[in-house]
């Protein structure tokens, strides 16, 4: 019974392990995109718009950063979409801490309960010898 509840409680342990290394790499692919649109700002406040004489320049311009603008707008979508994930993977981690630790209380109660029949056995032996003592 002890084998079962300690492969029970590794792989709870393991499945811990995963979902953490999950919201780790999903914490790497939420500052990529963080990082991504700051360069966006800086680049679009880098541009000078007085530099472009005609219209059409200035269109063009204008264009290319509504597709950035865009792309920013994708990038925060995906960022809280991502963090989304990581809140449902936290609180699959907080029930699967519960778990293990049911299981923990589980194997103690198992303990507890073999001391005492351990523990009872003990007593009757002693009881035993001592009322055999007394017989003889």
């Amino acid at each position: 019974m002890e084998k079962i509840i300690d492969k029970v409680k590794k792989a709870k342990e393991n499945q811990l392990k995963v979902l953490q290394k999950e919201i780790f790499l999903l914490n790497e692919e939420i500052a990529f995109y963080e990082n991504r649109n700051k360069e966006i700002e800086k680049y679009i406040k880098s541009i000078d718009k007085t530099k472009y004489n005609n219209v059409i320049e200035l269109l063009a311009l204008d264009n290319y950063i509504q597709s950035l603008l865009k792309e920013k707008k994708k990038n925060l979508n995906k960022i809280e979409n991502l963090k989304e994930k990581i809140d449902k993977i936290k609180d699959e981690m907080k029930y699967i801490l519960g778990e293990k630790k049911a299981i923990e209380k589980y194997s103690d109660k198992i303990k507890k309960q073999k001391q005492r029949k351990e523990l009872q056995k003990q007593v009757q032996l002693t009881d035993e010898i001592f009322n055999r003592k007394f017989i003889y």
